[in-house]
């Protein structure tokens, strides 16, 4: 999703330039790159979360939350479970052979 919003942002409205000096400060490694990014590119960041910036001509940027944190709140697709599930029968079960594992778990045996 969040390169979807990066690759998307000139649509947005503002400066590609600000757009790409927002990216990096949100990924940059410390609080004081993100910092040094945001002074130098004149960027005024109006919410504390940086949901909400201008630039030095008024131009607002808007992010949505989950360009700047991972969702917690997302639903595992049955697949991912599935393979959640296999890694934790074989962190219980580390001494038994793979394919007594698969027929405990088919059997519904763990």
């Amino acid at each position: 999703m969040r390169e979807e919003f990066w690759d998307t942002q000139p649509h947005y409205g503002g400066n590609k330039v600000i757009w790409d000096a927002i990216k990096a400060a949100i990924e940059a490694p410390d609080m004081d790159t993100t910092r040094l990014i945001i002074e130098t590119a004149g960027i005024v960041v109006a919410k504390s979360n940086m949901t909400v910036m201008y630039d030095e001509r008024g131009a607002k940027y808007e992010l949505p939350k989950y360009v700047l944190t991972d969702p917690t709140n997302l639903v595992q697709s049955s697949q991912e479970t599935q393979q959640q599930q296999q890694q934790q029968q074989q962190t219980l079960q580390p001494d038994q052979p793979a394919g007594m594992q698969e027929q405990q778990a088919a059997s519904g045996r763990v």
